[in-house]
This record gives structure tokens, sequence and C-alpha cells, in this order.
């Protein structure tokens, strides 16, 4: 440490954050951007209104049990780190770095997707309003330079925010509260306009899929719906709570969460618009509308209350955009110092500022996410699609740690609870990486392939950390090396395979036109000049 230097790596974190400002943490990194369209874009054409409510129930649940393994721990464990902490105090250094570098990329992730939000939401509510400068496409979304710009000053805002704890705190806090206000105002003067007649959510399950497994798609949804509640683990150094209150914080961030999901796919079959005779007509050709009516929470808010309607839902989606950015680069920025602390990192991005803040390391969160809206929302989108399955081991590793460390302390209700977090992680695993293993797409083609690449550059990170280490902390389980692998071989393939049944059907059209246009030319023509049976096949 240099002497009068700002910055001092042994510097203690400095205390802050309250109980309230705990659940606007946890609530808030779980309801993003992603709960308000969502509804009608996934959960609706799946399950049905009452199918998606009992869907995010029953999940919500199974996140009360993932909640009870990181309260257990962050009693048991001081410091902050969140999985990362626990997995290596469980089970070593080998297991706690992939944890970690899975929970990294999901933390990152929403911070993107949050970001390149905003340019959404004021296309719905504002037009063409930051459609200006030069623009192109990505992967068919159409880039304009200034929603470019507008998802940098949420970047830059979220981040110079987030270097004063106070004043991220009340942010969070406000806009958390506007977040869940927000939904229940327009969910009750949209409910109310209806007469408070249940027949609008009628069919109660979407009809040409099975009431169980509409109902099971949605539950398997859970970790992207609810990743980043567990957020407040990473910042038990800076809490002026007792963290014995963590669990009751953790339990009520999970039910309002829950809470807000179904209330926005609810509201979100209430209106309709005109030549709609119910809501399955609307989600079936969303495709077809525009403006207001493309979002049907938005819409049902609108046609409640109008403009005031549609303000009200603004600031609410506003509200989940920047709760989800301030919450995971806080998040996200107390991982990289635990992992600094632990010399995997470089020791400059964990030291502390003077006000206690570890500005380095918000300050490359930034740097790298300020790059990430050129790529459009449709490849940003891949990225985040990738997240669940972060979250999915984070959330494994810890209820294995909890499951390890309850049976070295004869706790049992902590052993049965890190067990059934242990089984319901492994399930939602298999859902997102196992390809149409329910009725949603989980991850498309391009997200196996990041998934590879993601697995390729950890085996190279962890190859400098593993040379680096001096003191033979890690080395010691082949598990990295195996998983890594794995995981590479597994995603690629599924990718290769992905992309050669994408080739062919797009193949087919090309030669049946062909042989159309040319049947005596082709291979397969007969001598009689007819076509043959391989022909015919095509057609």
């Amino acid at each position: 440490m240099r002497s009068g230097n700002t910055y001092n790596e042994d510097q203690q974190a400095v205390p802050y954050l309250s109980s309230f400002g705990a659940w606007a943490l946890a609530f808030g990194c779980s309801v993003g951007w992603g709960s308000f369209v969502m509804p009608g874009t996934t959960f609706l054409p799946v399950a049905g209104p009452v199918g998606t409510a009992l869907g995010i129930a029953a999940g919500a649940v199974v996140m009360l049990i993932l909640g009870m393994n990181y309260h257990y721990l962050m009693n048991r464990y001081s410091g902050g780190g969140g999985a990362y902490t626990y997995t290596q105090k469980a089970f070593g250094y080998d297991h706690g770095f992939v944890s970690a570098w899975f929970l990294i990329l999901a933390y990152i992730a929403i911070i993107w997707a949050n970001a390149t939000a905003l340019p959404l939401i004021c296309r719905t509510l504002f037009g063409s309003l930051f459609q200006f400068g030069f623009d192109y496409f990505v992967a068919g979304y159409h880039v304009y330079m200034g929603e470019i710009l507008l998802a940098m000053a949420a970047l830059i805002i979220a981040a110079v925010l987030c270097l004063r704890q106070k004043a991220a705190e009340l942010t969070q806090i406000v806009m958390a509260v506007v977040l869940f206000a927000g939904v229940v105002v327009c969910f009750a003067a949209a409910f109310g306009s209806a007469g408070g007649q249940t027949a609008v959510f009628s069919p109660p399950f979407e009809p040409s899929h099975s009431a169980f497994g509409g109902m099971f798609t949605i539950f398997a949804l859970t970790p992207w719906a609810f990743v980043g509640f567990e957020s407040i683990s990473h910042s038990t150094e800076e809490a002026i709570f007792p963290i014995k209150r963590a669990g009751i914080i953790l339990s009520i961030s999970v039910v309002t969460a829950g809470i807000a999901y179904i209330l926005l796919a609810l509201m979100a079959v209430i209106s309709l618009p005109e030549g709609c005779s119910s809501w399955t007509d609307y989600v079936q050709n969303l495709d077809s509308f525009s403006g207001m009516a493309s979002l049907p929470t938005f819409y049902a808010a609108y046609t409640a209350m109008g403009r005031t309607g549609s303000v009200i839902m603004g600031f609410a989606a506003l509200g989940g955009i920047f709760t989800g950015l301030i919450g995971n680069y806080i998040a996200l920025s107390r991982l990289l110092r635990t992992l600094s602390r632990d010399r995997m990192l470089s020791g400059r991005i964990g030291r502390l500022d003077r006000n206690g803040v570890p500005r380095y390391a918000i300050l490359f969160i930034l740097g790298v996410s300020l790059v990430l809206p050129f790529f459009g929302r449709t490849a940003i989108s891949w990225i985040v699609d990738v997240t669940t399955v972060g979250a999915t081991i984070a959330y494994a590793y810890t209820s294995a740690a909890a499951l390890k460390t309850a049976w070295m302390d004869r706790r049992i209700p902590y052993i049965v609870n890190g067990m059934l977090g242990v089984a319901a992680s492994l399930l939602f695993a298999a859902e997102f990486l196992i390809p149409n293993l329910t009725d949603v797409k989980t991850l498309s083609m391009e997200s196996y392939f990041i998934l590879a690449a993601w697995g390729i550059l950890g085996l190279l990170f962890f190859r400098e950390v593993f040379n680096k280490d001096k003191e033979r902390r890690f080395g010691r389980s082949v598990i990295v090396w195996i998983v890594l692998f794995a995981l590479i071989i597994y995603a690629s393939s599924v990718w290769v395979e992905q992309e050669t049944e994408k080739a062919v059907d797009n193949s087919v059209p090309v030669i049946q036109a062909y042989y159309k246009e040319n049947p005596l030319r082709g291979p397969d023509a007969t001598a009689d000049g007819s076509e043959s049976a391989e022909t015919a096949y095509l057609e």
C-alpha cells in the first residue's frame, strides 16, 4: 500500500445498507424490463393467465428455499462474495472459481439487458424520438445512434450513482417503490375497468397446451425471473442491519417480485385491441400490432387510464431498468472486489476509495458495458439467455455448500433445505441446457455458441490464475477442467447440430424451386423425363 494514495486495498467496507435498501436491492434485481414484455411474448402463449400465475407462484416457493440457503450461509460465513465465498469455503478455490465465473456473466449480462431496454421503452412511448444519427442492422435489429447514446447515458448515470453509496441506495429504494406501486396501481385500474370480472382471464390456460405442461414451463423459467434476488449476499460487509434479518428480507423480496410478475401477466389479458375476440387472438397476432398495442401490459394501463396509465407504466418500467442497473453494478463490483482480495484479479480492481466504494471495479464494469449497445438488442439477448445458466450454477453450488455446512453443523432443517435446493437447481439446469425439453425454446442457437465461448475464455483465464498461484490454492481438484471442458463440448455440439438443421431447412426450398423449374436437368430425373420418387418427396 502506498502512503497518501486515495485507494487503499486494506480499507474495510463502509456499512451503509439498511433493511429497506437491502429489500430494494434484492427486489430490484429480480424484476426488470423483461417482466413487462414476457407476458405477451412467452408466458401467455404457453400457459395462459392462470397457468402463468400458478407457475410463477410455484417458482417463488423454490426461490424461498434457495433464499433460506443463502440466509444460512450469510450468517455462517462473514464477508461478501455471495456464492463464490460459500463455494470456496465449502469446496475449495477451484469450485469457487467455477461459481464466480458464471455468476460474473449473469450479472454483467443483466446490466447490458437493462441498459438496452431503455430505448425499447422510448420506442413504445415516444415513437422515433431517439431514432436519429447513423443507423445499421445487427441480426435483424435496427440500431440507431440516438438509442445507443441513450443506453450509454443510462450506464453512465447508474455507475456515477454507485460511486456514492447512499445516493445509490436512495435511488434504488425510490425506483423499487415506483416499480412495485406502479404495477399494483395499473393492475387495479385495469381490473376495475373490466368491472372486476374474472371472465377476462378465460380461458385460464393456453388451449393448445396441457395445463400442467404450461405451468411447468413457466416454473422452469424461475431462475430467469428471479435472478439477482441473492445480490445482497455480496454486500453483507456493508449492512447496518443484523444479518440474521437477511432471511426475512430475501423472503419479502421474492414474494413482492412474484406478485409483480403475476399482476403483470394477468394485466396483459384484461384489455384487447379492436378485432380480438379473446386474449388468445391477441397474443397469437401480437406481431401485427405496433406502438402501445404491441405490449399488452402497457396497452391495459393505457386503456384503463389513458395517457396517465401509460406514463405510470412507463415510470414503473423505468424503475425496473434502473433497479436492475444499480443492483447488478453493486453486486458485480462487490464480487470483483472479493475475487481481487483473493488475488484472482488485479489488486487495483478491488481497492476501495475514501468512501469505501470499489471505484475501479465499477469503472471497469462501465468501460466493458459501454461497447455493448453498438451490437443491438438482438445480439445482447443471446448473451442474456445464458445468464440463467450462470445463475443456476451459482444456486446449485450455494445449495450444495449449505448442505455440506449444515451436515457438519448437524442442522437437519438446513440439510433438507440444501438437498431441495440442489435438486431444484439441477432441474433448472437440465431445462435450460437440453433443447426442446419444454414448450419454450430457452436458449437460442447463438446462445449455445456464446456459452461455449465463455467456457473457453474461462479455461484460458483459469490457466493464468493457476500459473500465478504461488500459495497452491488452485489445482487441488480437476473440477474446473472437467466442468468447462464438458460445457464447451456439449454447447458446441448442440450449436453445430442446430446450425446443421438450420442449413438443411434453408436448403430444402431452394432445391424444391430448382427442380420445379428444371424437372429434366437433375440427377433424379428418370429416362423418360418424369420426376423421380426423390424429387416428388422433396415437394
